[in-house]
This record gives C-alpha cells, structure tokens and sequence, in this order.
C-alpha cells in the first residue's frame, strides 16, 4: 500500500524535508535486487497499480513519485534531472534499501535512470528502459515551462491541447484533426 517518507529538501534549505510517496511491494522471498519502478513525467504510484503485484511475486518491488508529481510534497521550483538523481538516492537511503538496484525506468524516469547509473553506479546492477528521450535543450525546456504555465492557470483542457503537438504524431494529429 502506499506511504510516505520523509527526504531532505535541498531546494528548500539545508535543513527542510520533503515527503515522497512510494509502494514497496515485498516479494515472498528475497531477491538479488529489488526492483525500482521509475515513471514518467506525469506517472504516479496509482500508474504501476496493475504491474506492481505480479513485479512482487518474485521480488520486492518499489514505485514511487518523484518531485512534481502525485501527492509527492517536495518543493517544485527546480526540477532538473540532477535533482531528481539526488531525490533517488535519499529515497534509497530513507527507505535501507539493498544495493545494486534493478532500475526500471520509462519516459523521462528512463532519463532519471541513466543519471543515477551514470552518477552512483554502485547503486545500479541493471537498467530496464524504455521510451527515453535525449535532452532536447531550449526546446525542451520551452515546452516543460508552457505545460507548468498551463497547470498553473488550473486548466487542465489547456494543458492537454498544448502537449499534444508534443506527444502525438503529425498522422494521428492530421486524422483527430477536430
């Protein structure tokens, strides 16, 4: 079932601490890794729901939401991935997880994968990706910033109209036209 911890909030200051929501499913037996369920930008706990049990029947298993999404409380005035690397490594020790990890990392937590193997490989002993993205730069960032503007407002029709020239392809879009 999901639950909080606490984890330092650098953003914040020094001494302030954020709560990250997780789901460690334990499996009947201890495996040589525990896997980590890394989503998407938009992904919550509640994403993994229908992978989670049968992920556990052989291993624990651990999906949570990174900073900026679901009921995650940590404070979103930066976002980048060196964040979220350092994130994931207090969630790691919060947590007494065993190490290496298996990373399971998908979208934009296929990124946050690769960063923290890159950055502590000690923690890592495989990575699973899928759907993940280079840096696209300027344009990249212009199109994260217009989604926040868009959540901002409340809006949330505005935001899925923005993102979809992001997410869709020009044949979908062409064909779903109206």
């Amino acid at each position: 079932m999901p639950a909080f911890t606490d984890v330092p909030d650098p953003v914040v200051g020094s001494r302030a601490l954020g709560r990250i929501r997780y789901d460690l499913r334990r499996g009947p037996t201890r495996s040589p890794a525990t896997l980590v369920l890394v989503g998407g930008m938009t992904q919550t706990v509640s994403s993994w729901g229908g992978q989670l049990r049968p992920l556990s029947a052989t291993r624990d298993v651990l999906a949570y939401e990174a900073r900026g999404q679901g009921s995650t409380t940590l404070d979103v005035s930066r976002v980048d991935l060196g964040q979220h690397v350092e994130d994931f490594v207090a969630l790691v020790e919060a947590l007494g997880l065993p190490t290496p990890l298996d990373l399971c990392g998908f979208s934009f937590g296929g990124r946050v994968s690769l960063a923290v193997a890159a950055r502590h490989p000690a923690l890592v002993r495989r990575l699973v990706l899928s759907g993940v993205g280079l840096d696209r730069g300027v344009i990249g960032r212009l199109i994260v910033d217009g989604w926040i503007a868009a959540l901002a407002t409340g809006n949330l029709e505005a935001l899925a109209r923005i993102s979809l020239t992001d997410i869709m392809g020009p044949a979908y879009l062409e064909a779903h036209a109206d």
